[in-house]
């Protein structure tokens, strides 16, 4: 849900009909209704429908990989706001206010404080529209990139890279264990704000097994140790090494649970 570009209608939108279509006047499909915000809770507000487009690049997406390929580049960005329109001299395009080590941002060249104008092509009116439009490409795609940098415009070339997510299987425990993916959260319905790393397997009779862990947990924090991913769980692992047994707190259809691990 971070890649919104909603068209606005007031056609009237009938309570679940989202996943219906939204078509012109010549039948042609323009969009996939999706909400509507009404003061009665009826049919008559403001709908609002997902762009053909984007429906289009997310199925195909699926179609071939079993799951959205969205392209990274790697940085922090927001609109030009009143106080920057002097710096710029321009509202359009989206102002880069972080860029990620080692991303394929910082590899191309891009600076806190560009301006970006321009992917290939196609114009960046605001941050947003930049986010959607990256996300649109498939990673490993080299893009051309319009910056305005100390009121110049100058362009550099971005190979976009992808969400890396770990996948570790722990022998001596006996289980898999795997980052939380979009698909996994929709499928498991864990919430947005759970996060941890995903107990995808267990093995029987292995340490994980005897204490009660389970394949669909997610694990969330060891002993003191908060956990968000495949890879702060190796780190507090071995962090805590030296103990025998192991408090280890998990989440499970919507309860936290406490198992001991040996």
């Amino acid at each position: 849900n971070e890649y919104e570009n909603f068209i606005q209608t007031d056609a009237s939108i009938n309570p679940g009909n989202s996943g219906g279509a939204l078509i012109d006047s010549r039948g042609y499909l323009i969009g996939i209704n999706t909400a509507i915000i009404s003061r009665g809770g009826g049919n008559n507000g403001v709908g609002f429908a997902i762009p053909s487009a984007m429906v289009e690049h997310v199925v195909n997406s699926l179609v071939e990989h079993g799951s959205v390929k969205r392209g990274l580049l790697g940085v922090g960005i927001e609109n030009i706001s009143e106080d920057l329109f002097d710096f710029y001299e321009r509202r359009d395009g989206a102002v880069v206010n972080h860029v990620v080590p080692d991303s394929a941002a910082e590899k191309a060249g891009i600076r806190r404080g560009d301006l970006i104008i321009a992917v290939d092509e196609t114009e960046v009116l605001g941050a947003s529209e930049l986010k959607n439009i990256i996300g649109s490409i498939a990673p490993g795609t080299t893009v051309k990139l319009t910056i305005i940098r100390d009121k110049k415009r100058i362009t550099v070339k971005a190979k976009l890279e992808g969400k890396k997510e770990s996948q570790e299987k722990l022998e001596e425990l006996g289980m898999q264990l795997q980052d939380i993916t979009p698909r996994i959260r929709q499928e498991y319905r864990i919430p947005s704000n759970v996060q941890g790393a995903f107990i995808q397997s267990v093995t029987m009779g292995s340490a994980a097994s005897e204490s009660g862990l389970e394949s669909g947990d997610v694990i969330i924090q060891v002993e003191s140790q908060i956990i968000d991913s495949v890879d702060t769980f190796k780190k507090s692992w071995n962090y805590y090494k030296g103990l025998k047994k192991k408090r280890v707190y998990i989440y499970r259809n919507g309860y936290t649970h406490l198992a001991v691990v040996k």
